[in-house]
């Protein structure tokens, strides 16, 4: 089956604290309802929907744009040059990006069927910036990485499409297990999470052998993510927390770069 495009691209601007994306979907509306009456015509089965998503494999690289770039300008160099390049990897599952003006902080979600494609994103995209000398970032990347243990909602593109991300870190406690907290996510914490509004979709990792353990929310808009956050909060004071120390590591802002191999909307134009 070929694969199906899914990308877009957004001024990012701050606003709160946060990223602020400001796109004109052209006959975004009529396209909406033209997909949606395709789906309901043949409905397929989204192999990227819940537990379809758990075994694969998540890579979260959080880097800082350098003072002479914009966000942009970097998304749309992203979206023109390496999206094209990511989805050729084998096993490519989905790539999101998210860009936050106020801490100049950028994160990228690359999603793949096993770990060797993750890798294999990461060498890619490492010598496109070299062999196109670019030099959009600061110092080294922040990675964390490793297989979902939890996933609920979907990754098609057309539910992303002006989704609202938030990317929380944090780091598991030498005495603790990894499996354990993601049994605690699973069963205490989906559940109010699926209930928040504009709930998209959820993915959660616990890394036994980095002790990375980091969740990926997506949603409709601001509005979700900040009742996650309130959630997660609440959720975890009852005993949750105690599996992770320090203070986490939050990147959040609207969705301003998306490829999936399942699902999609029409392309965006940038407002100048």
């Amino acid at each position: 089956m070929r694969t199906r495009r899914v990308t877009r691209r957004a001024v990012v601007k701050a606003g709160g604290g946060l990223a602020a994306a400001a796109l004109h979907v052209s006959g975004g509306a009529i396209a909406g309802r033209q997909l949606a009456a395709a789906q309901e015509a043949s409905p397929v089965a989204s192999p990227f929907a819940g537990s379809g998503l758990e075994g694969r494999y998540v890579a979260v690289r959080i880097r800082t744009l350098a003072e002479e770039h914009e966000a942009p300008e970097v998304l749309a160099t992203i979206e023109e040059g390496f999206i094209p390049l990511v989805e050729a990897v084998p096993g490519f599952v989905a790539y999101l990006g998210v860009a936050d003006p106020s801490s100049r902080q950028t994160a990228f979600v690359n999603v793949f069927a096993a770990k060797a494609g993750a890798d294999e994103s990461t060498r890619v995209g490492g010598a496109w910036l070299q062999e196109n000398g670019y030099d959009f970032f600061v110092g080294d990347p922040t990675v964390v990485e490793g297989t979902i243990g939890v996933a609920a909602g979907s990754l098609n593109g057309d539910a992303l499409a002006g989704g609202y991300v938030v990317i929380r870190s944090r780091t598991l406690k030498p005495d603790r297990s990894g499996a354990d907290l993601l049994d605690l996510i699973r069963e205490g914490f989906v559940p109010l999470l699926e209930a928040a509004p504009g709930f998209v979709a959820y993915l959660a990792v616990a890394n036994e052998e980095s002790r990375d353990q980091f969740s990926i929310g997506v949603f409709a808009s601001e509005e979700g993510a900040a009742e996650s956050t309130r959630l997660a909060a609440e959720w975890g004071a009852q005993g949750a927390v105690d599996f992770v120390e320090g203070e986490p590591v939050v990147i959040q802002g609207p969705i301003a770069l998306a490829a999936t191999s399942y699902g999609a909307w029409r392309k965006s134009e940038v407002i100048e």
